[in-house]
Order: structure tokens, then sequence, then C-alpha cells
């Protein structure tokens, strides 16, 4: 007889460093019910998230996505100057 694969249980912590996300976030996702199967612990907020609700949060089309902040890091160089920061006559 096989033995039930035992699930993946992530703190808010943990979840937070998969998602590139503060903390407060995920407590967001949580009370928005973006976990469907997340198990509040205590009254006070200690949370488990099941990994397959997480990898289903990352799974979405990016059209269906909320927009996020646009990241620093992810701008390349600029390959022209705006008109608006051009010299006259250039």
């Amino acid at each position: 007889m096989a033995h039930p694969v035992k699930a993946r249980i992530l703190t808010v912590d943990e979840v937070a460093g998969l998602l590139d996300v503060h903390r407060d976030t995920v407590y967001r996702y949580l009370h928005a019910d973006r976990f469907p199967n997340a198990v509040q612990l205590t009254p006070r907020g200690r949370w488990r998230i099941p990994a397959a609700d997480v990898d289903a949060l990352t799974h979405i089309p990016e059209h269906l996505r909320e927009p996020t902040a646009m990241r620093w890091d992810s701008i390349g160089p600029l390959t022209h100057t705006p008109e608006h920061l051009r010299e006259p006559g250039t």
C-alpha cells in the first residue's frame, strides 16, 4: 500500500520569500482568500499555507494579474533621449 505524499506547508515568511513580496503583502493575500487552503493556527495570525496554493497563484496568466510596481533593476538603459529632455535643435 502506497503512503500518501505529505503536502509541503509554508509559513508567511517562506511565502513572502518565494513570491519576492513583503510579509504584509502575504497577509493581505490571506485576508483576500488568495490562498484558499491556508489555515490560521492562532487568532493572532499564525498561518500555514500549502505550497500548492502558492503555486496556483504564481501560474495566473499575466493579463489577469494585479499590476505591480515596476522594479528599477528591470529597466534597461535608455536607447534614446525623450523629446522633453533633448537639447533645442537636436
